[in-house]
């Protein structure tokens, strides 16, 4: 919306060995209980990449997630590292106006205060089972208010819908939904040539403004999440920021 710089928050595993590590690394046991039982250590990072082209997306902050002494519990480890990385990517950015990017796993009041105290903003995937409440009452709702712009194709159809001020904790919280139906012919095996239907959709969090003329706009810019997979992770695990590779790939 230029106004914002996009970061996208997200967690990789770096490095594993059933031999020992750094004695804050996280472990894994495989095969409890049977005679193949084993330990698995590896590290575990979070990582805060920032956006500047669809595909350039650079690390600017990386937090180890550490263990508290007990085989990985991943979404409390993850929490604890993701409010040390906004601490620091605070102090290291004071003025960087930021919208945060990252999946359902931070929709959580810990996550909110975090913004709101930093002046940020954030648009996360939302699934139902983070805020059940959230989530039951944004379907209610959207039956009422009617904001669904649907558009058909020859094989299916697809629609915006959103929902916003719903009340979560003392925050208003705005939902933005895509979703699309399609035909897909089936083109190998005993199901060659039978067409079935294929049905995706994708809630986003956001407490950003949504409306019928921005909401395609930041659903776009909410599945962009994905980079930090692609332009993100993969470049950085194996083949590093190389500016010619870069420019020979557009």
């Amino acid at each position: 919306r230029d106004k914002y710089w996009q970061v996208i928050l997200d967690g990789t595993q770096l490095h594993s060995s059933r031999k020992p590590l750094d004695p804050k690394a996280l472990y894994r046991i495989h095969h409890k209980g049977t005679p193949e039982e084993y330990r698995e250590n590896y590290y575990y990072v979070l990582e805060a990449k920032l956006v500047l082209h669809p595909k350039v997306v650079v690390s600017i902050m990386t937090e180890f997630v550490e263990n508290d002494g007990n085989e990985m519990d991943k979404q409390d480890c993850e929490r604890k590292a993701c409010a040390r990385l906004m601490e620091k990517l605070k102090r290291q950015f004071p003025r960087l106006n930021i919208c945060l990017c990252a999946d359902s796993l931070h929709a959580c009041e810990p996550f909110f205060r975090k913004c709101e105290e930093h002046q940020w903003q954030y648009l996360l995937r939302f699934k139902e089972g983070s805020i059940p409440t959230v989530g039951s009452e944004y379907r209610t709702l959207r039956e009422i208010e009617h904001n669904r712009k649907e558009t058909r194709k020859e094989n299916g159809r697809y629609w915006y819908d959103h929902v916003c001020d719903i009340e979560y904790k003392g925050y208003k919280i705005n939902l933005a939904e895509y979703g699309e139906i399609k035909e897909h012919i089936c083109k190998k095996g005993r199901k060659k040539g039978n067409v079935k239907l294929l049905r995706k959709e994708f809630w986003y969090l956001t407490d950003l403004p949504v409306t019928r003329k921005n909401v395609d706009a930041l659903i776009e810019r909410g599945r962009m999440r994905w980079k930090i997979e692609n332009e993100g992770f993969n470049a950085q695990k194996k083949h590093g920021y190389s500016w010619s590779s870069y420019t020979a790939e557009i």
